[in-house]
């Protein structure tokens, strides 16, 4: 039985006569690499590659806005907060609440909300008829409940609470669209919101698209396709089971019976009826531990490679857990290599993230002056024992811990660690006093940490992480040093 993915491949090349005229949009960029992978292996003649873009790419593409890092978005939202509000909460204690207004605010745009509307008190339920009378049933329910919620007995401070921030977040939305849009950045909702407003005036170059493999759509997404629909020949592919499409009860199915109707698929590629029919081979395998289950994985694989059919690319590993992504990656034979991760991890969870961590605390609780600099010796211990520093300075770590017991130190004088090795006189640098400087050192360290693990093949999903940490920091540095500076 082909793949959704073979099917889509097989009827492009069969009747696309020009490739260089065609442009397939894609959800996301790993069913692209996949579906280019397909077009490469069943082309039989020498052509252009298909344009392959994800949706957002498309987006993006057709604004003048640039995405900026979220840290950069909500040390602005804070700001714009704070003027407001008047609140005088610190930029620690508002980052938590800030992920989670960036997040609705980018919901509010990508399903082209009327945010003036949406940030209203209702003081009467029957008013949500009149203004929302341009909404959908099943959304006017939820603001229903939602103020019935509010409504329904004596404020509490709570909700009282909640209601002062309410009455001002149109304000705040609108004051940190002005304040983004003025420097011509924006988050990804805004961007979309940006597009589909002048849908009309965008350029879309190509002769003929697919769209392939979509499920939930947002109202920018729609609208987009809808255009694109009225404009080009547009071929839609959904990867869909009857037993979900058939079904009206089916909620898994709710968003692609949605999609078909308004964008019939193109043959019916695609449409199948594989759940019901097909025989399943369902093995469950008792583990005492998490850990344990991952690594049954290299025993159950080798097993599976001796049989004739066994093809890794249509092997799944799916957790239940992401915590447990770095054991399985650990516990994987040399023989599926290269593969593919498709979910997160936790940086917090990351040996680069304990690094930084170690770090500063190491500063935290340092005794300073202006000649001399001690640091207690618990930090430094963490320190030296962290994978990274006693992996790559063994023998130097093992003096330091030797004089510490030996000594029976509780702080140690700078000079007496920073004389170690090269590296230990940046680690345990000692004329730094200043939030920039701090910020100096710690970008300073992980850059030098960061060049000697990228050479350790042990170290490499590590170095990605401290990557990654050290991009955030270089973001950091503008956002809060700066800002403390002005």
């Amino acid at each position: 039985m082909k793949s959704f993915i073979e099917e889509v491949a097989n009827i492009l090349i069969s009747e696309s006569s020009d490739f260089s005229q065609l442009e397939i949009i894609v959800p996301n960029q790993r069913t692209g690499l996949f579906l280019k992978k397909a077009i490469i292996e069943k082309c039989e003649k020498v052509c252009w590659m298909p344009k392959i873009s994800t949706i957002s790419d498309v987006f993006f593409n057709n604004s003048n806005l640039h995405q900026a890092e979220e840290l950069l978005l909500i040390y602005k939202l804070y700001s714009i907060y704070v003027t407001c509000t008047g609140s005088k909460e610190n930029f620690d204690d508002f980052y938590y609440w800030g992920e989670i207004i960036l997040n609705d605010f980018d919901d509010i745009d990508k399903y082209l909300v009327d945010a003036s509307k949406l940030f209203s008190t209702i003081s009467d339920i029957k008013e949500i008829d009149s203004r929302f009378e341009s909404y959908q049933e099943e959304e006017i329910e939820i603001i229903k409940r939602f103020w019935i919620h509010i409504n329904d007995s004596k404020l509490s401070a709570h909700k009282q609470k909640f209601l002062d921030l309410w009455q001002k977040m149109n304000e705040i939305y609108t004051g940190f669209r002005t304040e983004i849009l003025g420097q011509n950045i924006a988050y990804s909702g805004l961007i979309y919101r940006n597009v589909a407003e002048k849908i009309e005036s965008c350029i879309f170059d190509k002769e003929e698209y697919a769209v392939v493999g979509f499920n939930a759509l947002n109202k920018c997404e729609k609208k987009l396709l809808s255009h694109l629909k009225s404009i080009k020949q547009v071929k839609f592919f959904w990867d869909a089971d009857k037993y979900y499409i058939d079904n009206e009860f089916q909620e898994a199915g709710k968003f692609l019976r949605e999609n078909i109707r308004k964008y019939p698929p193109y043959r019916n590629i695609g449409i199948v009826d594989s759940i019901k029919p097909l025989k399943k081979n369902i093995e469950v395998i008792t583990a005492p531990s998490p850990v344990s289950q991952v690594k049954l994985i290299e025993t159950i694989l080798t097993e599976w490679k001796s049989h004739d059919d066994y093809k890794p690319e249509k092997t799944a590993i799916v957790l239940g857990d992401e915590n447990l992504l770095i054991p399985l990656m650990n516990s994987l034979p040399p023989f599926v290599e290269p593969y593919n991760v498709s979910m997160g991890f936790p940086i917090k969870n990351s040996s680069a993230f304990a690094f930084i961590f170690h770090l500063v605390s190491l500063r935290k609780r340092c005794r300073q002056n202006s000649d001399k600099c001690n640091f207690y010796f618990k930090d430094v211990v963490s320190l030296l024992d962290h994978t990274f520093v006693s992996s790559l300075f063994k023998n130097e770590a093992e003096i330091c811990k030797t004089l510490i017991n030996t000594e029976k130190l509780i702080y140690l004088e700078a000079d007496l660690l920073s004389s170690k090795h090269d590296f230990f006189t940046l680690l345990f640098a000692r004329e730094i006093y200043s939030v920039k400087e701090i910020s100096i050192w710690i970008k300073s360290v992980c850059k030098e940490m960061l060049d000697k693990i990228s050479q350790k093949e042990e170290f490499v999903i590590d170095a990605e992480f401290l990557n990654k940490i050290l991009s955030r920091l270089l973001v950091l540095d503008d956002c809060i040093v700066t800002g403390q500076e002005r």
